[in-house]
This record gives C-alpha cells, structure tokens and sequence, in this order.
C-alpha cells in the first residue's frame, strides 16, 4: 500500500467515525443507569514499620500534620 492509498483510506474511515454518532444520535434514546457517586479519599501511607534497619515507631506530629493538609485516611503497611 503506497502513501496516498494510506491517506485517502485513513481520511474515509475518519469521515465515517464522525459520522455514525449522528446517525446514532438519530435513533431511539436508550435509558441510562445513573452513575454511582464515589467518595472522594485522601490517603497517606506511613512507612515507618515496614521493614530495613531504621525502624521508627508512628509520631503523632505525623498524624497532625496529615490532618491540617486535609488528609482523610492514614494507611499504615507492616511486615
């Protein structure tokens, strides 16, 4: 397939994309469901108690300053 083919078939294609949702727009309206409302979280994750050789016990300074940065959750990862 040579360029011009490439284009002129890449154009056709793109013409007949935008067209069908006008044609679909056209036809009966189906219902849709409502979209379910997610809360929206902010988390942080702690990492103090994961593991290596600095192992550092959870400061409430750390949870303070989550709180006034308007953090919702704290998770906290152990092994």
């Amino acid at each position: 397939m040579d360029r011009r083919t490439f284009i002129r078939s890449g154009s056709a294609a793109a013409v007949a994309a935008l067209a069908l949702p006008a044609c679909r727009a056209s036809g009966p309206r189906v219902p849709t469901l409502a979209q379910p409302v997610i809360p929206r979280w902010r988390g942080f994750n702690l990492t103090e108690l994961t593991g290596g050789r600095q192992v550092r016990p959870f400061l409430e300074s750390d949870f303070e300053w989550m709180a006034d940065w308007g953090f919702d959750f704290a998770r906290l990862p152990m092994s």
